[in-house]
Order: structure tokens, then sequence, then C-alpha cells
């Protein structure tokens, strides 16, 4: 008796973990910090933002102009933390039980008379962010001189 008793417990908690598993588990996001560095004169004059819709916290952010450091950092470059001013930032939200393929984020730009260019955006964490994880990464994301109304973006670290 006490075995069936012990079979169907586990059972029902097989069950609930099987249902509700994703409710159960799901974390807190972490936010990813962005740096935005339009151009002068922006060449998205509606603005930039950056869409998520593959994760449980669908969002769509504008990305706030960042104005110090004053010039973006380079590829892989170390900023120095804490700086005086750093910022502003835009936060985006990254859920950590999401698998990193799972996550997609999407940079768009208004370039103005109705025209909405998007940029497909990275993949969470950057490849090294496991090697060295005394290094916080950093997003930073500038407008492409060469290619009006798409935005680059590519990795710093704090």
């Amino acid at each position: 008796m006490r075995k069936l008793v012990g079979l169907g417990l586990l059972a029902s908690l097989a069950v609930l973990f099987s249902a509700c598993g994703e409710w159960v588990f799901v974390l807190t996001p972490i936010d990813l910090h962005v740096l935005y560095y339009p151009q002068n004169p922006s060449l998205c004059p509606g603005g930039a933002g950056a869409v998520s819709t593959n994760n449980p916290g669908f969002y769509s952010l504008p990305l706030k102009p960042t104005t110090s450091p004053p010039t973006p950092p380079g590829p892989g470059e170390i900023i120095p933390f804490p700086t005086p001013s750093y910022g502003p930032v835009t936060l985006l939200p990254f859920y950590t039980s999401d698998r990193p393929e799972k996550y997609d984020l999407t940079f768009y730009c208004n370039a103005g008379e109705g025209r909405h260019l998007t940029t497909p955006g990275p993949r969470w964490p950057p490849r090294d962010y496991f090697v060295d994880n005394q290094k916080t990464p950093v997003l930073v994301v500038v407008e492409d001189g060469g290619q009006p109304g798409y935005l680059r973006w590519y990795w710093a670290y704090r």
C-alpha cells in the first residue's frame, strides 16, 4: 500500500512539474546594458529601438542616446567602471531561463517617411562570456553611416 501511495505522489509531482515547470522555474530577468550612439544628425530621425518577440517578456523599447562615454567604445574594449557619468543606458531584459537560441533581438530604425528598417540583434550571451566572467558585457549600438537607417552592434565590456 505504501508503494502505491509513494508512486501516486511521485506521479502527481511529475504531472505538476511537467504542466507548471516553466512557471515554477522562470527566473527574474537580467538587465543587459545597451549604449546607443546616434550620428549627428541622426540617421534615425524617428528614433531607434529594440524588439524581442521570442521570450516570456515580449517588449519593444526605445533606445536612449548615450552621451557618456562621449564616443563609442571599440569592439571588445573594456569601459572603466564605475565612471563618474555613465549613460544614459537602455536596460534590456534577458531571461536566464531561456536557451540562447530562443532569445532573439531585433533593432529597428524609424528612418522617416514611414520607413522602419530592421537589423538582427545578437544572441545572448557573447561567445567569450563564460571564459572570463569578470567582465560584464555591454551592447554597443551605433548608426551605420555606410547604410543609412541600419544599425551596427558589437560587444564591449565593463
